[in-house]
Order: C-alpha cells, then structure tokens, then sequence
C-alpha cells in the first residue's frame, strides 16, 4: 500500500505544480510532431511489421510493462484524492465492497495457461488501494494537519502525536479457489472486513467479470466515547453488542459498527497467529538443506 497519509498534502501541492507542466510540456511535444508523417513511416516503413506486433503485445500486456504497477497505484491515489472525490457516505458503507476491473494478459500466464498465483498480488495492491483511498480520503486529508484535527493522540500526555504515519502492508493470505484464463476479465471485490489498534484487515475476492450485480451503489457514526478511546483506542470494548443481530438490516449506529468488527476479528483471529511464527526463523542454527539460486 504504497501511501502515507502525512504527505497527501505534499501530494497534492505536487499535483497542482506538476499537472499543468506535464500537460503543457506533452501538449507542446504532441503540436510539434507531424503525426501523419509519423503513423505512416510507423505503418509502412522498414521493420513495420515487427514494430505492429510490439505495439500489439505492448497493448494486450500493458499492465506487466515497466512502471505500469506504480502508474496503477499512484493512479488510484490521485484520481479519489483530487480527480472524483468521495462524497459524503453513510454509515452502512464502511463495510460495502468496491469493485475494480481487470484481465489476465499474456504474461501473467504460468505453464498451466491461467493467470500465474504470483502474479494475484499486484492486483491486491491496486484494489486495496482504490478501497483505502476511496473510503478514508477524508480522514486522510485531515491527518495531514493532525495537531489542528486532534485525530490522533498520544496516549500518554493526551497530546496529538506528530510526525509522519504511514500505511504499510503487514501481511497476506491467499485461497485459491478457480484458475483465471488468459484474458479473462475479472474482478475484485475489496471490503473493510475489521481494524484493530494497529491493522486494517482488507478482505478481496476474485469473482468472473459480470457474474455479480450490487443491488444499489451506495463515515462512521458518532459513538459514545469516540472510536478512538480506551487502553487499545477501539472505544469501550467492554460495550454489550451481543443483542445486535448481524443477518438482518437494521440502522447502522455505532452499536452495529462495532459488532461488526467483532465479527470481522473473530473470523481473522487464526491469520493473526500467524506473526507468532516470526520466531520459528533460527538463520540456520539447526542447518539447512541448500542454497541455490539466481532466483
């Protein structure tokens, strides 16, 4: 999750100083090209044929060029922050799914002519991206200025914390359920599935493009003793939520939210285990099979 919520303000100057620039500088460049002269020594002249087949490969593999992963990322970034801001959403929306687009071009495909499992990460990356930004574009923007906002505070002195707070990728667990052909569309659907004091647990499902339909397209509420409160800042833990029935509708106060987090870190408890594994690593003091590579 390539985003740190105190340089959106930097972000941001950056895109007001660099975006008339970039497109004065490529508008410049494009009225100075002859592109008649241009698309026809493309099309017809010496080794044309092997310059249309690149550009064929480089149009049906686009996202596996170089730079195409940050392109895609920052491209997230700045299209909720500053392209198609968020509006104002409703309580119920913090656990609703986005969805993003995509296909499985040719060189994400493995020997067994699906979309590789290495390459499921990249488009994590992208999805939870548009998920966080969409969601929290908001609270980010206010973080920029959190000794004005007060959105964080020290425990300790009660004080707003300062410095920089980065949002990191601490971990991923993948289930492979079906294989995903080559140039099949697809999509993923990525929610807030739970938060604690230091994560947010992100769950994604890769579904066939147009195999499911959202009935409608749709901040939390206000909560006694704020969200943020208590010895973890998840609010009063000690709150009864155990009235709330989570397989009907009903008003998403505060009392919902929170059983729905519950419910969410009951369902992750095992994949949080899995830090403890971390001490299993001995550097080899007990030996090892081999060393090999390039890998």
């Amino acid at each position: 999750m390539a985003s740190a919520s105190s340089k959106v303000g930097g972000l941001a100057m950056a895109v007001r100083v660099l975006t008339p620039l970039a497109v004065g500088s490529v508008g410049y460049a494009a009225w100075r090209v002859n592109w008649p002269v241009l698309v026809r020594s493309f099309l017809t002249g010496p080794g044309r044929t092997s310059r249309i087949l690149l550009l064929f490969f480089v149009l049906f593999n686009w996202k596996n060029m170089p730079f195409a992963w940050t392109y895609r990322i920052f491209y997230s970034i700045v299209y909720h922050h500053f392209l198609r801001k968020s509006p104002q959403l409703p309580p119920r929306a913090l656990f609703k799914p986005i969805i993003t687009e995509t296909r499985a071009p040719l060189l994400e495909i493995d020997y067994n002519l699906h979309k590789s499992n290495s390459t499921y990460f990249t488009d994590l990356d992208v999805s939870r991206t548009h998920l966080v930004s969409y969601l929290c574009q908001r609270g980010l923007h206010k973080l920029t200025d959190n000794k004005a906002t007060k959105l964080v505070l020290d425990p300790a002195t009660g004080h707003p914390v300062g410095g920089s707070m980065g949002i990191m990728l601490g971990a991923v667990s993948c289930s492979f359920k079906r294989e995903i052909g080559a140039y099949r569309g697809y999509e993923l659907w990525s929610r807030v599935l739970c938060w604690d004091r230091k994560w947010l647990y992100v769950m994604t499902h890769f579904v066939p493009k147009g195999a499911a339909r959202p009935t409608e397209w749709l901040d939390p509420p206000s909560r006694p003793g704020g969200w943020t409160s208590g010895e973890h800042q998840l609010g009063n833990e000690a709150a009864n939520v155990g009235d709330i029935d989570l397989t009907e509708d009903g008003e998403w106060g505060w009392r919902r939210v929170e059983a729905q987090r519950r419910h969410g870190m009951d369902m992750v408890g095992q994949f949080r285990t899995m830090d403890d594994m971390h001490a299993l690593f001995d550097g080899g003091s007990n030996g090892a099979l081999g060393k090999f590579g390039p890998c």
